[in-house]
């Protein structure tokens, strides 16, 4: 860790006998090498692009960097290896998460502007600004951003439909074309990203970065967005001011009526197997909302007000959630029957494949949660949660 710390990397490791044969006494051997540029460990490229060394015009670097961050940390599967240990990530998952991180600046109260320039002529200049503003605008007066998700979750009507195809098409050449092109312009070891068919390659070593420290490198990314945005708009918004438009919103923890509604006439808590109806009926977050902001089908499970209160913020033990499998399995079977296109939707985000109709998906979704589970808790460093 001293060597690793300093810039050096370990190439091999091994153990030899003592060569004069003393009883207890053995030999290790570290071989290192330094790398030819001072910053060529992953974290330290991180840090060149998150901070002020290199220039930044628009926010696209760091909205890129965020979406692959959360990626890694609550998506790995939509990820592929490549031989060469590289990473291919698809650029239509980084562009749903670009919706939903610039939905909310634009429709801020106060604007906030996302590129240089923009404070000056007081609109948005973006690569994709009139494709979403038009979408914003067209969601102003129904419902806004959660009105938006649920639709395009359960399927997009015609007019909706076109207008988010053309903000996909604008995402995808600003995404390519940006940050993927320039990211990494300030480093020695050069440009960070590559373009791969309709997916962006990242280096192997800086998604593992990504995928271990994700949940401290989305908060860095964060607070240098809201700072970017206080230079861009010459000091006219605070810092404080913006983050209050970067992190989700308080009303998507409570949206869970749609998977009520659901389980309304009844249902047996997945933690529990207790038969709950009517006020002893909650809905809970399987991985909790203050540690993934998620929403998904998936995640969304009938539990008694009893285990919900007593698990909170908590992370099911991993035996104990294993042997939950067929509850969940119930679970899912009803929510994929009212909902069958979200259902879809949510579940393709974790497998990272297209999902198909066989019951045997349930099974494989639920190794996926359980992995997601536990990798989280080691993740936080969190204690294990059974009903008491």
């Amino acid at each position: 860790m001293l060597f690793e710390r300093v810039g050096f990397a370990t190439l091999a490791r091994w153990e030899d006998a003592d060569a004069g044969q003393r009883p207890g006494v053995r030999w290790v051997t570290f071989l290192f090498e330094l790398g030819a540029d001072a910053g060529s460990r992953p974290i330290d490229q991180l840090a060149t692009v998150i901070s002020t060394r290199e220039r930044k015009v628009a926010t696209y670097k760091l909205a890129l960097l965020r979406a692959l961050n959360d990626i890694a940390m609550t998506q790995p599967h939509m990820a592929r290896w490549r031989d060469d240990g590289s990473v291919e990530v698809p650029i239509d998952a980084i562009a749903a998460r670009w919706v939903t991180y610039y939905w909310r600046l634009f429709e801020a109260p106060v604007f906030l502007p996302q590129q240089q320039g923009e404070q000056s002529r007081g609109t948005h200049v973006l690569g994709f600004a009139r494709e979403l503003t038009s979408l914003v605008k067209h969601y102003k007066h129904a419902g806004g951003f959660l009105a938006f998700t649920r639709d395009e979750r359960q399927g997009l009507k015609d007019r909706e439909a076109a207008l988010q195809s053309a903000l996909m098409k604008a995402l995808r050449r600003t995404i390519f074309a940006g940050p993927v092109t320039y990211a990494g312009g300030a480093l020695g070891t050069g440009r960070l990203f590559q373009k791969s068919g309709s997916n962006v390659v990242v280096p192997g070593p800086l998604w593992r970065e990504l995928s271990l420290l994700g949940h401290w490198i989305g908060d860095a990314l964060v607070l240098r967005w809201a700072e970017l945005t206080e230079r861009l708009s010459e000091k006219r918004v605070t810092a404080g001011e913006v983050l209050d438009h970067l992190l989700p919103m308080p009303e998507q923890e409570r949206d869970t009526n749609h998977v009520r509604e659901i389980f309304a006439g009844g249902a047996h808590c997945v933690w529990t197997g207790q038969r709950v109806r009517g006020a002893s009926l909650q809905i809970d977050h399987v991985l909790p909302w203050a540690l993934w902001h998620n929403n998904d089908l998936w995640n969304l499970v009938p539990a008694s007000n009893r285990a919900n209160n007593s698990k909170s913020d908590q992370l099911p033990e991993r035996g104990f959630l294993k042997s939950r499998r067929s509850a969940f399995v119930d679970a899912w079977t009803a929510t994929r029957e009212s909902l069958p296109e979200r259902f879809r939707r949510d579940a393709e985000g974790q497998l990272g494949r297209r999902l198909g109709s066989d019951e045997a998906v349930l099974e494989e979704l639920f190794d996926v949660v359980t992995e997601a589970v536990e990798r989280t808790r080691l993740q936080r460093g969190l204690g294990a949660w059974t009903p008491s």
